[in-house]
């Protein structure tokens, strides 16, 4: 499921390979995708030249040369879960964790995220932060910090993956 990472890194290619071409045919798959009548977004897609590629959190915006914007969504969310009032983090814990939380983002998109599908033949930078992983995907394997066996919980049908000693 791509995140921030994944997205950022998608734009950053997606600038270096489509960024000034042009759009030389639109197909439709799914109609319900589309926010206009599909005789018209072809019409406004169709010829034009695409300025540049921006992102806005999980969305991708490209900009066409006759000053319209498709917005492009994956259609997959994230969220946070808390628990009960009681469950949520103090202030200080909370300003760490905000803190941890846009250094790791930062170095997935640094490292291309964790996506394994390369976005195009030669693309080498997603899926890079795979062997970063200090817990996501590692059950059963021992902490790179104090070496105690790393745990995995299903939390509302999501996997959590934590050190039972570093992280509770």
């Amino acid at each position: 499921m791509p995140e921030l990472p994944e997205m950022e890194n998608y734009k950053i290619l997606l600038n270096q390979k489509i960024a000034g071409q042009t759009i030389t045919e639109v197909q439709i798959n799914r109609e319900k995708s589309i926010n206009l009548n599909p005789v018209l977004f072809i019409k406004t897609c169709h010829h034009q030249k695409i300025i540049d590629i921006n992102r806005r959190g999980k969305h991708l915006l490209f900009h066409l040369q006759n000053g319209q914007t498709l917005l492009l969504h994956l259609m997959l969310g994230g969220w946070i879960y808390y628990g009960t009032e009681a469950d949520k983090p103090k202030r200080t814990v909370r300003k760490k964790l905000y803190q941890s939380i846009k250094t790791i983002l930062q170095k997935g998109i640094q490292h291309g995220g964790y996506m394994d599908n390369p976005l195009f033949k030669d693309d080498k930078l997603t899926g890079g932060f795979n062997a970063l992983y200090q817990v996501y995907h590692r059950e059963g394997e021992k902490c790179n910090r104090c070496g105690s066996i790393i745990k995995m919980e299903k939390i509302s049908s999501r996997k959590t993956f934590y050190c039972p000693i570093c992280q509770t």
